[in-house]
């Protein structure tokens, strides 16, 4: 991915090597994210790519004066990392691809179009605390259910965190007579999303997820709901280039949202 970060970069004049370097933290997020920080701020980084909400909270918290430039990101103003999306007003600024839970709802609203005779959803949510706000958390889970009512639908939704909790939600889907699934896309998911919708198919649940997972490549849901994300990274360098080389300050450049769609 971040090869396409180094293309859009040297298209304007920036050369990996000569121009910019970079330190890689080693983690995506996780519990880790604290200590992979530490080792970045020794540093003394220009400039912080985050990959994430959770990242950019995270290294918030521990600068107010490094540039934090956000690949993708959840909800930055709820997330308290930035003032609106159209100035932010801090140290961070970047990518969006939520400007509302009603993206969170369209799941539910797709996959009823999809399976309408299932009524009994279930939604494994994994953007929770402690990595993910909990301002987050609930304008998603006020989103899908906000969907879900008009439609008559059953709603059962599971905060997955853990390996563990994850377990219980795999577990309960049977006992409760869940007929359909809609995935968000933490890691503590994707890590096993391959088991998770091999038992999908096994009990005939359609499935919807958020994100596309590059490293799944079956078996496949029914469903995805996605951002490009090469367009996101792309996207991401035109902010990196306009605040090391441009002087732009991120306070003042406008956080942009994307989404787009595929099945």
């Amino acid at each position: 991915m971040l090869k396409l970060f180094v293309d859009e970069l040297r298209e304007s004049g920036r050369i990996e090597g000569r121009d910019y370097v970079f330190y890689r933290s080693g983690v995506f997020y996780s519990g880790e994210t604290t200590p992979a920080l530490d080792r970045v701020l020794t540093a003394k980084p220009d400039l912080i790519l985050a990959t994430n909400l959770g990242y950019a909270v995270a290294a918030h918290k521990m600068t107010k004066t490094i540039p934090i430039v956000m690949w993708v990101s959840g909800f930055p103003v709820e997330g308290g990392v930035a003032e609106s999306l159209a100035r932010p007003g801090r140290n961070v600024t970047g990518l969006t691809i939520y400007a509302g839970g009603e993206v969170f709802g369209k799941l539910v609203e797709l996959l009823h179009e999809a399976a309408p005779k299932a009524r009994r959803i279930g939604v494994f949510m994994s953007y929770v605390p402690p990595f993910h706000p909990r301002a987050e958390a609930d304008i998603i889970v006020r989103g899908i259910r906000s969907a879900a009512g008009p439609l008559g639908l059953d709603l059962r939704i599971f905060e997955i965190a853990t390996s563990e909790q994850l377990d219980d939600a795999l577990a309960a889907i049977t006992a409760q007579g869940v007929e359909a699934l809609v995935l968000t896309s933490d890691p503590v998911i994707i890590r096993r999303g391959a088991e998770i919708l091999r038992l999908a198919i096994a009990k005939h649940l359609p499935t919807i997820i958020e994100a596309v997972w590059r490293d799944i490549t079956e078996p496949r849901p029914l469903l995805v709901y996605s951002a490009s994300f090469d367009s996101l990274i792309r996207q991401a360098a035109t902010y990196v280039n306009r605040i090391l080389w441009e002087g732009a300050k991120p306070g003042d450049l406008r956080s942009s949202c994307r989404r787009s769609s595929s099945s």
